[in-house]
């Protein structure tokens, strides 16, 4: 009995140790296993994380030079804040822009900044379709006259623009021309022309439009467009003080040319007269004029005069030169233009004149306003033809009534 105790002693011990043994190695493994860490291959941790930068990429602009002291703006085309990769840019290259072929563009192919003679010189020279000439305030002389020469086109015209403290000028009001224009398809924005023998001349050329320009202190007449020049306009402009050196010729502007003047070289088309046709002038104001301010001469057709204001003009009275408007051509539509302020030798508000057969008739007068007591009539018909006066017109203050043909009352209609 004692033996089989101890035996079952002996048993439960090493049965015990055993179990103790087994519960240590399952432990230790444990502990080795917790200590082994376990790596995943395709895990980056954030902390460990550094993004490679972006190489950079440099635009260098593209440059054009157009001569030593005159600058473009648009000769390259606009690139893009994107990398040269990028499939697309932000703006088209200013130098095929789109276009009606029928309208003029508003968007310039190249824009030359000038702000010196020589480079006003240069850009006159060198212009092309599209140009747009922008000149800083200050005065640009030239004795032999500013030429505008190179031909715009009806789609791409030559803009020449400045303020009104830019400056055109011959010298002196005996000297050359302010501007003179041959070339077609120009546009004279903004600017000055002063203080030269006549303002702006435009010679055989087609398209002029001159618009909100200021022309005074002239020699002779401010504005011309004569020797077959067509589809001109003047718009939204200031013309005053001309005749200063020669009265007779001091008119505000001048549509044609005189038959006397038909015989002198380049001034005639090739029936040998001058047809400068299909004129408009609108919201004008010509102020202290010595001789008309406008004259309409023999050999024009289908022009168009309305909205204007004739201040003080036609006050000289030298060469027949006594009313605000001389229509001496065919089918001018003459209508809502004021005539204020008569003084001198002024003698009619408005006036048409037959000077060589087939021309001085057509002519239509209507809205017009004559202001002011005058020795005429308002409107005086040398003779009437079939030009037609409508009862619209006013001339409260004309001794000798609305209408007059050869000096005699004639009704409206």
């Amino acid at each position: 009995m004692t033996r089989r105790r101890g035996h079952l002693k002996t048993v439960a011990l090493v049965t015990l140790v055993a179990l103790v043994a087994t519960a240590a190695g399952w432990v230790v493994l444990r502990r080795q296993t917790s200590l082994a860490p376990v790596v995943m291959p395709h895990v980056t941790t954030s902390s460990r994380f550094t993004p490679t930068p972006p190489t950079p990429t440099t635009l260098e602009p593209s440059t054009t030079p157009l001569g030593p002291s005159v600058t473009t703006s648009v000769a390259s085309p606009t690139t893009s804040a994107r990398p040269p990769s990028s499939p697309t840019t932000s703006a088209r290259p200013s130098s095929s822009p789109t276009t009606s072929p029928s309208t003029p563009s508003n968007q310039a192919l190249r824009t030359i900044a000038v702000s010196s003679q020589e480079q006003l010189r240069q850009a006159l020279a060198d212009a092309q379709p599209g140009d747009l000439i922008t000149l800083a305030a200050g005065t640009y002389t030239e004795p032999n006259a500013w030429r505008a020469a190179a031909a715009g086109s009806a789609a791409h015209p030559i803009t020449l623009r400045g303020p009104r403290a830019a400056v055109l000028t011959s010298g002196g009001t005996s000297e050359d021309y302010g501007l003179y224009v041959t070339g077609d398809y120009w546009r004279i924005e903004g600017l000055t022309v002063a203080n030269s023998s006549k303002g702006i001349i435009v010679e055989r050329a087609k398209g002029t439009v001159i618009d909100s320009v200021h022309v005074h202190t002239i020699g002779e007449e401010a504005i011309a467009f004569r020797a077959c020049s067509t589809d001109s306009v003047l718009r939204n402009s200031l013309v005053e003080d001309t005749g200063l050196v020669t009265p007779a010729y001091g008119e505000g502007v001048y549509v044609g040319t005189a038959q006397s003047n038909w015989d002198k070289p380049g001034r005639t088309c090739i029936d040998g007269k001058d047809h400068s046709n299909g004129t408009l002038i609108e919201g004008n104001t010509f102020r202290t004029i010595a001789a008309e301010g406008a004259d309409l001469k023999e050999g024009t057709d289908n022009g168009t005069l309305r909205n204007n204001i004739f201040d003080n003009t036609a006050f000289s009275g030298a060469n027949y030169a006594d009313s605000a408007v001389d229509a001496q051509g065919n089918n001018w539509r003459i209508t809502n233009n004021v005539v204020r302020n008569p003084s001198g030798a002024f003698l009619d508000g408005m006036q048409s004149h037959e000077l060589i057969p087939g021309y001085g008739t057509g002519n239509v007068f209507s809205g017009n306003r004559i202001e002011g007591s005058i020795r005429g009539f308002g409107i005086g018909l040398s003779p009437q033809l079939n030009n037609r006066v409508s009862c619209d017109n006013s001339a409260p203050g004309a001794a000798k009534g609305l209408v007059g043909s050869w000096g005699d009352p004639v009704a409206c209609s």
